[in-house]
């Protein structure tokens, strides 16, 4: 079994959890919103839970939201957001959003296999990235702030 079909697998399990649906209802395919059901809060607990999981920042709202990326007057990302599109978040699918660029569409781009890609990209780079970092678990238990991500123990 190979590292993606484990990510895969693994992040499919945390989605359903998070969703609160059965794992056979969640394929690489499935739209998180569209298909799943998810929402909005949705996104915060899913990237706390693959944080706990993976041990690293999953920042998925930034993903979901893209609100960074520019956009004409009629709601359209521009050609540079499509190219900002491409290199913050090079597993989407570019062309098929492309076609009809309306930031409106932009959610229809998040799938169970995006999702999963942004999961080892993000794993990739943190563990060629900065120092190990971990989830404070006494700050959650104690009502800290829920997800928060601090620096091992020296």
């Amino acid at each position: 079994m190979n590292m993606h079909t484990t990510t895969s697998e693994e992040t499919g399990r945390i989605i359903a959890d998070v969703l609160a649906i059965e794992p056979h209802e969640v394929h690489p395919s499935s739209r998180f919103v569209e298909d799943l059901g998810g929402e909005s809060i949705d996104f915060l607990e899913l990237s706390f839970q693959l944080e706990r999981h993976y041990g690293v920042r999953m920042n998925l709202q930034a993903m979901a939201g893209s609100n960074n990326l520019p956009t004409d007057a009629q709601g359209r990302v521009t050609p540079e957001g499509l190219e900002q599109m491409k290199r913050d978040y090079p597993f989407l699918d570019h062309q098929a959003f492309a076609a009809d660029p309306q930031m409106s569409r932009f959610m229809e781009l998040i799938t169970v296999e995006a999702i999963t890609r942004f999961v080892q990209q993000s794993v990739s780079h943190e563990v060629a990235g900065p120092a190990p970092r971990h989830i404070d678990d006494e700050a959650v238990a104690e009502g800290g702030q829920q997800g928060t991500l601090g620096e091992l123990p020296g």
